[in-house]
């Protein structure tokens, strides 16, 4: 599997740091609900001059309705996932999704 994230800026980002082996870590949480996944993987950066760019691109335009640019797009071949869960619904077992947005509503100022 892989996921594609774009970048609106030319600057350095998190996944120009990484370790020569281009190895990449990606968290996606809903944060009312408190639940998500990390994804691991193998990234590349796909500049504009990449030939895979334009059409990677024009992907991307159509999800997000032409809203945001892209300078850059990292392509994260995914190689492990897990769930991220918060530790709410370990310790309460009882703890519904309902309960828990509400919950995040009030913190959040929601």
């Amino acid at each position: 599997m892989n996921l594609w994230t774009g970048s609106r800026s030319n600057r350095k980002n998190k996944l120009d740091a990484t370790n020569e082996q281009n190895c990449y870590s990606y968290s996606i949480i809903n944060i009312l609900v408190q639940k998500g996944f990390q994804i691991k993987g193998k990234a590349e950066i796909i500049g504009k001059r990449n030939p895979k760019f334009q059409d990677m691109e024009s992907t991307l335009i159509k999800i997000t309705e032409g809203k945001f640019p892209f300078a850059t797009i990292s392509k994260i071949t995914v190689t492990h996932s897990k769930p991220i869960i918060a530790p709410k619904y370990i310790l309460y077992p009882n703890t519904t999704e309902k309960e828990q947005i509400e919950s995040a509503k009030k913190a959040y100022g929601l």
